[in-house]
Order: C-alpha cells, then structure tokens, then sequence
C-alpha cells in the first residue's frame, strides 16, 4: 500500500515532527488541528470556542481537499476541548457541518490544549478514488 504525505496551505502548517495529514490506500489519517488560521498563524486563543471550533473544522476540510476528498468522507473524529462545559457549544457548531449519516465521533474534555487553546480536533477519512 502506498503513503502519500499531506501538507497544504489550507491548515497551518505543521509545528513538530509530523505531518498534517498522511493518506494511506484509501484512508486518510489528518493529525491534531487547532484553531489556528493557516494564511497568518494566527491562534485564536481569545475568540469563543465555536469559533475555534469552526476555524478547526476548517483545518481538517483543508487536509481533506488537499488529500482529493470531501467532508462526506469523514468517518471518524476526536474532539479534545478543554472544559466539559464547552461540549454544547461544541457540538451545535458541529451540527452545522455534520447534517446526517454522522461520523463517528469522540469527545474528551482533557483540560489544558497548547497554547491555551480550547479545542483540538482530528479525524479519519475514507476516500474512494
């Protein structure tokens, strides 16, 4: 099976030792977003968590695009917030990108993200070619 590596402009760009995105055959593995806005590195550290949140999402459907697939391919997806007071904000953003046949999803409320950050997200993605 082939690996292809992922990196676009579409996400920020990858801040350690690992890649935005790796698609292997058909699964498309996207690593850890932030809210961080690609074209200027800007952390959204004071903005409201739905807005994180959209900014995150808008991460992931980058790498996605990037990998040639669409947010329907998205079978699966961690959410780590870092108050479990934040999952109803959270999760009513969600609703407005994931209408039906809803991935899988997990959704941990683990306290303290980088940078005081309050969202991070990743997912998995099956793109058929």
């Amino acid at each position: 099976m082939a690996k292809k590596y992922i990196n676009t402009n579409l996400a920020p760009k990858a801040n350690g030792c690992y890649s935005q995105g790796v698609l292997a055959g058909n699964t498309l593995y996207i690593s850890g977003q932030l809210p961080i806005v690609p074209e200027t590195g800007e952390k959204l550290v004071s903005a409201p968590i739905e807005e994180q949140a959209k900014q995150v999402l808008k991460n992931i459907f980058g790498i996605i695009k990037a990998a040639g697939g669409k947010i329907e391919d998205i079978v699966k997806v961690n959410i780590y917030i870092n108050d479990v007071n934040n999952w109803d904000a959270v999760n009513s953003v969600y609703e407005q990108y994931f209408t039906k046949d809803y991935p899988a999803r997990c959704v941990l409320a683990i306290g303290q993200l980088h940078y005081g950050l309050k969202i991070e997200a990743e997912a998995i993605a099956y793109i058929e070619n």
